[in-house]
């Protein structure tokens, strides 16, 4: 199985069918462990349906399902845009933003051990990854709109840890802080989705609409 098939209904969630398909190329060209690994290596950082097999894909869709939750919302309004913000399209483009990078924020997660540990600088390898499988859809008729995306959900993906920036075991790593309103949004929603006294019900979750 391919990863992208396991995120269908998140990826039906963007409206632009071009980033679609950036963000299934993006996750098929992922390491395709993340298929099965826990959210977390050591068991210390996310709630019980995020460990085990599966868990970091479980945590993936939690996270974009929290977004879900509040994206039609004057919430994300307010935090993504600015109070008051009531452009259409700027909208639309920011709640893509928001899904694409909420679904590949941890694509690169994994290191190279046998147990798959987990690589600090994965905001930034998968940040990265995004951009350079964004690149080769760029084309005259989509350039402005492309200009607009590909830096916003890169960023996005790269300050995702939030303030947790820095570690001890990865000298010389210092990862982006969120500075705009719409990367406050998707490290919110990663945080959340984080919390251990926060369940989550899937089979609930998987019944809403698109």
């Amino acid at each position: 199985m391919k990863t992208s098939e396991l995120f269908t209904k998140e990826i039906g969630y963007i409206s632009d069918e071009t980033l679609k398909k950036i963000v299934i190329d993006t996750l098929d060209a992922s390491p395709e462990c993340i298929q099965t690994i826990p959210a977390s290596s050591s068991g210390k950082y996310h709630p019980v349906y995020s460990l085990g097999d599966g868990g970091l894909v479980r945590h993936v869709r939690a996270a974009v399902g929290i977004a879900h939750s509040m994206i039609e919302t004057d919430i994300f309004k307010n935090i993504a845009l600015g109070v008051g913000a009531d452009d259409y399209e700027t909208i639309m483009i920011y709640k893509d933003v928001a899904y694409a990078a909420l679904i590949l924020h941890d694509c690169m997660k994994p290191d190279d051990t046998p147990k798959h540990g987990t690589r600090f600088d994965h905001p930034l390898l998968a940040a990265t990854l995004f951009k350079n499988t964004a690149a080769r859809y760029v084309t005259n008729e989509n350039m402005d709109y492309m200009k607009v995306i590909i830096p916003l959900i890169h960023s996005c993906i790269a300050s995702h840890m939030g303030e947790w920036n820095t570690a001890p075991y990865a000298k010389g790593v210092i990862l982006p802080k969120p500075k705009l309103g719409i990367e406050e949004f998707v490290h919110m929603c990663d945080y959340l989705a984080s919390r251990k006294f926060l369940l989550f019900d899937f089979d609930v979750y998987d019944k809403v609409e698109r």
